[in-house]
């Protein structure tokens, strides 16, 4: 199966984006062709060479870089444009702070992808907290109003001053398909990465949400907006842990860190996420390659 990889690094992350690309790339299923890659390049700076490996590489940066975290989704929506051009069947977005640690990361995946035939979709991993559907439901009904409420500066990364908006955030029309047909996601999505089917990239569909102007709203998240857009379309969004077979080998995809050392190295996993580059983390992926040499 033909793939792209997309990432987003920011500030700082070159070299924890460098180590998660190359173990990604090295998971990759024998017999598959090179994946190409597509790196959003949010630094603000000029960015190093990649390591071979690829059938092609992209990189994108946007005009205003570095962007906010606040305005992750847009940001995203750069890089996933340049992959639809891509003559790939899936693009996998994964964080730079995402280990991917066997090849059924990807073979999973595809064998959703051959079950759901011509119908296109995303799949992520839901996160069940109530807290957190009510506020991203919140969110996305302030942001369908044509006055309210938009993210600034300040405060910290997801931008804590507010300043009144006039006029639809950028994402509205999609989000008030999703609201007025009922087709919102059942849960808020989490966990450091997602698929998304190529054909859908190249919709009308997408085209319209991915280059949608207007003033930013209170939802930031790209984990949030982009399965509202793909139901919004009429797209199907697959948790990957409804499949009893496949729940274990995705159980610490998470958006915070819950796993132990040890539980980072039990057999079966096809991902981890989050593991920074700190001290504590650092030691993860250390044992995780002493792990694969053992």
């Amino acid at each position: 199966m033909k793939i792209a990889l997309l990432m987003v690094v920011s500030p700082g992350e070159h070299a924890l984006a460098a180590d998660s690309l190359a173990r990604a790339r090295a998971c990759l299923p024998e017999g598959w062709p090179a994946p190409d890659l597509v790196v959003v390049n949010n630094t603000g700076n000029a960015f190093p060479p990649i390591a071979d490996g690829w059938a092609q590489t992209r990189i994108v940066t946007p005009p205003d870089s570095p962007r906010p975290y606040f305005e992750i989704a847009r940001t995203i929506a750069l890089g996933l444009l340049e992959a639809a051009a891509l003559s790939v069947e899936l693009v996998f977005k994964i964080d730079p702070d995402t280990v991917v640690t066997a090849p059924g990361f990807f073979t999973d995946i595809a064998g959703l992808h051959r079950d759901a035939a011509n119908d296109f979709y995303s799949w992520f991993i839901r996160y069940p907290g109530v807290r957190a559907n009510f506020h991203r439901w919140l969110r996305l009904c302030l942001d369908s109003l044509p006055l309210g409420l938009a993210r600034t500066g300040g405060g910290d990364r997801y931008g804590q001053r507010l300043r009144l908006r006039a006029g639809s955030a950028w994402h509205a029309r999609s989000t008030r398909r999703a609201l007025f047909t009922g087709r919102l996601t059942r849960a808020q999505p989490s966990g450091g990465g997602y698929v998304v089917r190529a054909d859908w990239l190249r919709t009308e569909a997408f085209h319209r949400w991915a280059t949608a102007a207007g003033p930013n709203g209170l939802e930031w998240n790209d984990d949030t907006l982009l399965p509202v857009a793909v139901r919004a379309a009429g797209g199907r969004v697959v948790d990957l842990r409804e499949r009893a077979d496949l729940r274990a080998g995705w159980r610490w995809m998470h958006g915070s860190r819950y796993f132990t050392r040890e539980q980072a190295l039990e057999p079966g996993l096809r991902a981890l996420h989050p593991l920074k580059d700190n001290p504590e983390d650092q030691v993860v992926r250390r044992a995780l390659d002493s792990a694969s040499r053992a």
